[in-house]
């Protein structure tokens, strides 16, 4: 089955701006969004970016899940299962990590997801189905380029297409 390009649950990771853009073009999309902040506070956004996730929790268009870690990602009837340090597991569609600029490898593969193919050249897919390594986490342990992050969300949208959304 393939999802649809909208009313999806999709859960974005992170506390930056590029976390909170995220949230912003997706909800604009009519999606189900989760904003997930191993913090309890936002200190990295720019007060645009910060006020507009307060107006978006505030009128009930997303969620946020602040001060708690992701443990472990699985996959669960086709979606990801991701289950929470307090325990609490909840289904996604889609999940949008924004976690900064270095390459989180290990925290990564601590909560299940493996990068083992980074070398390789089309390396988009991770070892879950649907789960997509794309930007500077595509570049491989060699680090990022701008080139090779386009080239790698090119591929990810063809293949998504192609096997999970309804889209050409």
């Amino acid at each position: 089955n393939k999802i649809p390009l909208n009313k999806s649950d999709i859960l974005v990771i992170g506390g930056g701006d590029s976390a909170s853009e995220y949230v912003q073009i997706l909800k604009q999309h009519n999606h189900n969004v989760t904003l997930s902040y191993r913090k309890n506070s936002f200190s990295k956004m720019i007060d645009h970016n910060r006020n507009a996730i307060e107006v978006l929790h505030t009128n009930n268009d997303i969620q946020l899940i602040m001060g708690n870690e992701i443990k472990n990602v699985t996959t669960h009837e086709n979606r990801c299962l991701v289950t929470f340090k307090d325990d609490k597991s909840i289904n996604y569609d889609w999940i949008v990590a924004a976690i900064g600029g270095e390459r989180p490898k290990k925290y990564l593969e601590k909560i299940g997801i493996d990068l083992e193919g980074e070398d390789k050249e089309e390396f988009v897919e991770s070892n879950m189905q649907g789960l997509f390594i794309l930007g500077d986490l595509a570049a491989g342990a060699g680090g990022g380029s701008i080139i090779k992050a386009f080239n790698s969300a090119h591929r990810a949208i063809k293949t998504a297409c192609t096997f999970y959304l309804d889209c050409e």
